[in-house]
């Protein structure tokens, strides 16, 4: 049954994944490499698999079978992963039928963080508008970006404030001032951006 009040919440890091772990659903938002990667081997039609970290990527390849292992780690050797976190890296590879297992921090483990959670959902750039309609069917959501060295990032923020905008207009409320500022700060600009469906 749906309670009264829906809204959303916009924060940021792979730390706050555990203050959202009692909502119905969080989206994990890392435009630049891990969830864009994530949406485009769902769009070849792999199957595709998140670690926290390399050994963990190992395992869980070795698990799999013939799993292609791709990501970046800070310090990491050069040739660690067979291809670099990225959509572009993915997609020049090829051979969709082998399963992605990424480890692209802190994306990775803004999404490992969030696996308590009964919803968890990969946003970018390149799936907005099916995340948003998918966040419409929950009552407390919370839209989570990775940031990039303990920093905000621009990219992440504007595909949250795009995803809070959208549930916006189908009667979610803003849980407090910031997620508000945030997701009317297009508005506010007055500029249109073109989104990427």
């Amino acid at each position: 049954m749906k309670s009264q009040r829906r809204t959303v919440v916009i924060d940021a890091f792979p730390d706050s994944a555990f203050r959202y772990r009692e909502r119905d659903a969080v989206a994990c938002i890392d435009v630049m490499l891990a969830t864009t990667t994530l949406v485009t081997a769902a769009a070849e039609g792999r199957r595709a698999f998140v670690a926290a970290g390399l050994d963990e990527a190992r395992s869980l390849a070795g698990r799999l079978g013939d799993a292609l292992v791709a990501g970046s780690l800070e310090g990491g050797a050069a040739g660690t992963f067979e291809v670099a976190d990225g959509p572009c890296a993915l997609a020049r590879r090829g051979e969709s039928g082998r399963p992605l297992v990424l480890a692209s921090p802190p994306g990775t483990e803004l999404i490992e963080n969030a696996a308590g959670t009964p919803a968890v959902f990969v946003a970018s750039f390149r799936n907005l508008t099916a995340t948003a309609g998918a966040l419409a069917r929950y009552d407390r959501v919370a839209l989570l970006a990775a940031g990039c060295r303990e920093e905000f990032s621009c990219e992440d923020q504007m595909a949250a404030a795009w995803i809070a905008e959208r549930l916006l207009g189908q009667g979610f409320e803003p849980e407090d001032p910031r997620t508000a500022d945030i997701a009317t700060a297009l508005n506010t600009l007055g500029t249109e951006v073109p989104i990427i469906r």
